[in-house]
């Protein structure tokens, strides 16, 4: 069938959770979330701050400005923290990925060998096969997900054909998981 044999590193990582983080309904959530909060606390400083109509309307300008920008920063921001985070992880010594990872895709399940563990998952388990920017997500779960960056395809018929042998194993048991492209 197919067998891939790669490194991941923290670049393939932060690509996950960047592709995750937007693309999810909970991360699209979240990130509205994130740009709202600065002008819903900003519209209570206002109002419990209020003294005459003149501060409030030049706060209010102050007020539109400052949303706007906060509203184009919200993503880079989320990522210095996704950065941060991963930073933290690193530190405590565990790696939230596998370095050296083989992965084989055999007829009915494919194994993810990592340093420290092995992983055989039915395709079954499939729910959904993002197609990154970078590599394949293939998620097990709302959260986890196997990754497959591009560069272990030898051409971009390889990568074609990879994806139709897993969009083909998946779509042969019970409902099809979703497909997405970013």
């Amino acid at each position: 069938m197919y067998q891939f044999e790669f490194k991941l590193d923290d670049s393939d990582y932060l690509e996950y959770n960047k592709y995750h983080r937007f693309n999810s309904p909970s991360g699209k959530k979240n990130l509205l979330i994130m740009r709202l909060l600065a002008p819903i606390f900003y519209v209570a400083f206002l109002i419990l701050t209020y003294e005459n109509p003149i501060k409030l309307i030049i706060n209010f300008f102050f007020f539109a400005i400052i949303s706007v920008i906060f509203f184009f920063i919200a993503k880079p921001i989320d990522i210095l923290f996704l950065k941060l985070t991963l930073k933290a992880i690193k530190k405590d010594g565990k790696l939230p990925y596998g370095n050296d990872v083989l992965i084989q895709f055999d007829e009915d399940f494919f194994v993810e060998t990592t340093n420290e563990s092995e992983a055989k998952t039915n395709y079954s388990k499939i729910e959904k096969i993002a197609v990154g920017k970078k590599a394949f997500y293939i998620y097990v779960n709302a959260l986890q997900a196997y990754i497959i960056p591009f560069s272990v395809f030898k051409t971009e018929q390889h990568r074609d054909d990879f994806l139709a042998f897993i969009n083909n194993k998946t779509r042969t048991i019970g409902d099809a998981p979703q497909y997405g492209r970013s």
